[in-house]
């Protein structure tokens, strides 16, 4: 439709609604761009949230599991003490 009307406006050489009709592609190509890097964006923020929740809930998995370690090497270490002493 709208090569049709730029056709029609260059046929009868009114080259200010051609400049009009260039300006509309422009501005619309150019608020779709647009469009398309806020979503872009909005969707790395939301993968950063879940990643740093993720990375969160591994932390908190590791730290449990180096606390049962120590846990675990402080009561070996009272067993070998107390062989030791008898």
């Amino acid at each position: 439709m709208i090569f049709r009307r730029v056709k029609a406006h260059i046929e009868k050489e009114n080259w200010f609604a051609v400049f009009v009709d260039f300006c509309i592609v422009v501005v619309g190509v150019f608020i779709g761009i647009q469009v398309a890097n806020w979503n872009e964006t909005r969707a790395e923020n939301e993968l950063i949230g879940d990643y740093i929740v993720q990375l969160k809930s591994d932390l908190e998995t590791d730290i449990a599991d180096i606390e049962t370690g120590y846990r675990t090497a402080e009561w070996r270490l009272a067993a070998l003490t107390a062989l030791l002493e008898k």
